[in-house]
Parts: structure tokens; C-alpha cells; sequence
């Protein structure tokens, strides 16, 4: 290399997204007090770690609870999507579903809210690194009829 060429820094997650180890599903309803939003899943039991953000919003008063090893019963299954578009790989986490019901498990965090968004561009900063084989729990509910979305995207890495 000369001495006048640039050295070309990429963060992890970017790469992991290049490398087809990015994912991301939402879920939304137009009736957020009667059909309150749930996602949950399974962590890989080994191999990579998932490194999370989440966005969470609704149009009138909300409340988030995200947690961990929780009991999922029911619901329907969802599909993670690959954000590098020309990748086949799969997510290494199982289990995706929404609309389960939830039971017992660790509340990380609860958030109660006016009309707001929660997980705008300053929460891209904060990423949960999770536990290895253990199923999470994200709940959106709100206090009237109005629309809401949950959304959560992740890296999957294995430590060097």
C-alpha cells in the first residue's frame, strides 16, 4: 500500500449486514388498544449472538415491555428478512412469532408514553447483545384505536 492510499474502516454492523448476518421484521395494526403488537423469539443456543435495536410507535398513548425468558403460547409465524437482499442465510434465531400470549420471564424494560415514538434515530445507539438460547418477549399495547408498528432489526456475530 502507498503511503497516499486510505485504509477503508467498516463498523460491525455493516459488515455483518454485507456478510448477509442482517435482519428485520415489523408488525403493525390500525387498531393498536384492541389489537395490541407482540413479538417474540427464541436466541441461538450457540453460534452468534443477536445484537438488537427495536422501534417501537404509536400515533396516540403506548406502552412497551420488552422481555426475557419468558413462555410464548400460541400465535402465528413470522419471517425475519434478510437485509442484504442477495443473501439466502436464514436468522440462527427460531421461533418468530406475533400476537402470542406471554408469560412470566424478566421485564428489561418498560416504557409508558403520550403520542410519541420510541426507538427514533438516537436509539440505533443502544443495541442489546442477548442471551444465548433464550426466548424474548417485545409488547406494544396502547390506549386508544390508533395506529401502531414494532419493529425490530438485529446482526447475528460470532465472537473471534
Amino acid at each position: 500500500m502507498s503511503y497516499f492510499e486510505k485504509i477503508l474502516s467498516i463498523d460491525e454492523e455493516d459488515a455483518e449486514v454485507s456478510n448477509g448476518n442482517a435482519y428485520m421484521l415489523g408488525i403493525t395494526t390500525t387498531t393498536l388498544s384492541t389489537n395490541p403488537l407482540t413479538i417474540s423469539f427464541t436466541t441461538p443456543a450457540s453460534g452468534p449472538k443477536m445484537h438488537l435495536i427495536f422501534h417501537a410507535e404509536s400515533k396516540d398513548s403506548g406502552s412497551l415491555s420488552f422481555k426475557e425468558s419468558i413462555t410464548a403460547t400460541g400465535g402465528t409465524t413470522i419471517v425475519a428478512n434478510n437485509r442484504e437482499r442477495n443473501s439466502t442465510n436464514t436468522s440462527a434465531a427460531t421461533n418468530f412469532t406475533k400476537g402470542a400470549t406471554i408469560s412470566g420471564g424478566t421485564v428489561l424494560l418498560a416504557l409508558d408514553w403520550g403520542q410519541r415514538i420510541v426507538g427514533d434515530e438516537k436509539s440505533k445507539t443502544v443495541r442489546w447483545v442477548l442471551k444465548t438460547n433464550t426466548n424474548y418477549s417485545f409488547e406494544l399495547t396502547g390506549g386508544s384505536p390508533s395506529p401502531g408498528n414494532l419493529i425490530l432489526d438485529w446482526y447475528e456475530h460470532t465472537d473471534e
